[in-house]
């Protein structure tokens, strides 16, 4: 679990891969907004916010 991010690390993009509540996986990029509270809080570049608990996620991968 993830308790304190650089905030270098915020408003870069990533590539975010985690698992459903089914055990596969899924993929998607995002803006990385905020950490805090168990969660991760994306924006999407053409607007949205995603929201994830820290331990669904598998990996986080900056691609800036």
């Amino acid at each position: 679990m993830i308790t304190k991010m650089d905030e270098k690390a915020y408003g870069k993009l990533y590539n975010i891969e985690w698992y459903l509540g089914n055990g596969k996986l899924q993929t998607t990029s995002a803006m990385l907004a905020n950490v805090g509270d168990g969660y991760f809080y994306f924006e999407y570049p053409d607007s949205g916010l995603f929201i994830i608990e820290q331990r669904a996620i598998r990996s986080l991968e900056c691609i800036e």
